[in-house]
This record gives C-alpha cells, structure tokens and sequence, in this order.
C-alpha cells in the first residue's frame, strides 16, 4: 500500500493512473479539476482519496466516479457539473464509503448524485444533494444498501432495498418502493422546497421502523399504500401530518393504529 501526497491537478491525475489496490491519496487544501469538461473517473481498485484538513470546503473535487470496486472519501467536497451522468454512479457489488464529504451534482436534470445498483453506501457526517432543486434524487438505491450517521440527504429513493438511517435530515422526500425497507433513529424530514409531491411514500410492500421521527413543515404528506409503517416518538403533532393510507397498510405510530 502506498500514500501519494497530492497538491495540485497534475499530482492528481498522475497518482490516479498509477495507484494499486489499496493505495491513499492524500489531497492538500485547493481546487482540483478546475477545467472542463469535468472529467469521470473510474476506480477499478480499491481507492482511498482523502483532504489534509478537517472542512471538508477546503478540498474541493471537480469530478464525477464510477465505482467499479471500492472508493472511499474523506474530508472533501465533490462537485460534479456534467449534465449527462451521475456524479457517483456504483454496479456490480461496488462500495462506497463517505466520511465528512460533501458530494454535490450541479445539474441534475435526471441524473442522481449518487446512483448505486446491486451496491453498498456508507455516509457519516456527510451530505449529498443537488443545486438544482426538484424531484430528482440526490440518492437512488436498487437492489442496494445504504448506511447513514449524523449525515444530511436532499432526496432519498429506494427500490427492493435497505437503508439504516441515524440522526439523518432529508430536505425533500423518501421514496420506498418494491419491498424496500427502512429503519432509523433520529429522523427529521423538512419538505419545505417540496411543494408537489408527498414528503415520505411508502408503496409495494415495503417497511419502515424507527424511533423519533419528526416533520419541520408544517401539514407534510405522508402516503402509505400495501405497506408497514411503525414509529416510536413521533415529536410532531399527529394531526399537523396528512395521513394518506389503504386497507392493506400496517400503520401504527406511537402505539395509535391508523387502520
């Protein structure tokens, strides 16, 4: 294993075409891939890239990944501007591990920031969003698996896959479809941008369990179709939340069944 110690785009690019499994990167406070256009890297070997600083604003990637192997980021920011990818895309069993990054897609359109199939994301005192605000997701899961700590997501979709979530903040919406599950601890939704579509939906026999749950805004939706909804402590008002449910639903929140 070796440590490349990097100060500018061209140590970069050069540590990125010579490194071997399980190699480091270690990036010292400054700008890297400035130019356009915003170049896409591949990792084909397990890759640790990681800033000399502790705010993660003082290195500041200009890249997209596809990771094809293992990829951890750490004290960083990634931002990626292409219009016509992902700016983290895994397949394949691929993993991706975040440690106080910021990972950021300029122009979404209908591209995530981070797209992860047959995957796993781990994200901890991190954030991933997207500038353009919509309802494009900032993160999307199928047949995958997402663990999150102390970390902040725009927007949050699952198809036929499991998330773990503590002391997270969504700033848009959870989707869960196709039998996906999801458990937290701490969670907080403020859909205050979201003024079109339900805050949390929960459809196709998927699950959610967790303790502490809350709503910022005021009269959120919450739509729950041929799925299980359970909650402990929920802090806010039950009736300041539009409850939206069929037959088939399993719904019990702080011991009070909806159904």
């Amino acid at each position: 294993m070796k440590t490349f110690m990097v100060k500018n785009t061209a140590e970069l690019a050069q540590a990125i075409n010579n490194y071997t499994d399980n190699d480091t990167i270690e990036l010292f406070p400054g700008e890297y891939f400035p130019e356009t256009p915003t170049p896409y890297i591949s990792i084909k070997k397990t890759l640790t890239i990681m800033g000399k600083s502790n705010d993660p604003d003082d290195i500041r990637l200009n890249c997209g990944f596809v990771v094809k192997k293992t990829l951890l980021l750490k004290n960083l920011s990634v931002n990626f501007d292409d219009e016509s990818s992902n700016a983290i895309t895994l397949f394949d069993g691929s993993k991706f591990y975040g440690t106080n990054v910021v990972i950021n897609h300029s122009f979404p359109n209908r591209w995530n920031t981070i797209y992860a199939k047959n995957s796993f994301i781990s994200l901890e005192n991190s954030e991933v969003f997207s500038t353009n605000k919509g309802n494009v997701p900032s993160i999307e899961l199928e047949d995958s698996q997402l663990f999150a700590d102390n970390s902040s997501i725009y927007f949050l979709t699952e198809k036929n896959s499991k998330s773990l979530l503590k002391d997270c903040f969504i700033s848009y919406a959870i989707c869960l479809l196709d039998h996906s599950s999801l458990s937290f601890n701490n969670l907080t939704i403020d859909a205050a941008s979201n003024e079109s579509y339900s805050s949390f939906y929960v459809g196709e026999y998927s699950k959610t369990t967790g303790t502490t749950f809350s709503f910022v805004k005021n009269n959120s939706e919450v739509d729950i179709f041929g799925s299980t909804f359970l909650t402990n402590n929920l802090t806010t008002d039950f009736d300041n939340i539009a409850w939206n449910f069929d037959d088939e639903s399993d719904i019990n929140v702080d011991g009070r069944r909806l159904n």
